[in-house]
């Protein structure tokens, strides 16, 4: 199970590479929309969308996140965050709003595979100024789950991150997927 500092570091860039594998992978089918449901494109476009805000609140100054708010319980593990998330995608939780993929918006993979490889270097040279106790103390707000803490909002990116890696295999696979 992931719940320190390095494990959550591991975790995330093992995230980023397998996404960036399956993106590199899909060259044949990256632009195909099934009916009703997002493309390995639109899938990638919500997971730049998504992880951009986390991976620039990891670098706000103290005062910044202070000012969100202050837990008001403690971390969940990453079992139980897990598990919390799969309920609400179970009782029909979507993305919305800035997270939604915007056809005019949409990146050529080359380009959005770079900006997925920046992104997932952010992670790590933030997570690199991070010390165990200090991901407790403050939150961030999650459109579906409420305020998180740090610790929780980076478990929460490492299994999204998975959850739509899923996705993007199925559709690789041929064997489709669902938002």
């Amino acid at each position: 199970m992931i719940q320190t500092l390095p494990e959550i570091s591991a975790g995330l860039q093992t995230s980023f590479v397998n996404v960036q594998q399956a993106i590199e992978q899909s060259t044949d089918v990256y632009r195909l929309k099934p009916t009703e449901k997002w493309s390995i494109e639109e899938q990638f476009d919500h997971l730049i969308r998504s992880n951009i805000p986390v991976c620039k609140a990891l670098f706000l100054p103290e005062g910044q996140l202070a000012a969100m708010g202050q837990p008001e319980q403690p971390s969940r593990d990453f079992d139980s965050l897990y598990t919390i998330y799969s309920d609400r995608l179970a009782t029909g939780a979507k993305a919305t709003g800035r997270f939604i993929p915007k056809a005019e918006e949409l990146k050529a993979s080359a380009q959005a595979l770079r900006e997925w490889q920046q992104i997932g270097g952010d992670f790590q040279l933030a997570l690199a100024k991070w010390e165990e106790d200090r991901m407790d103390r403050y939150v961030l707000p999650h459109p579906v789950l409420g305020n998180l803490t740090i610790r929780e909002m980076l478990f929460f990116t490492i299994f999204h991150n998975e959850h739509h890696l899923n996705k993007i295999n199925a559709l690789i696979d041929g064997t489709g997927s669902t938002n």
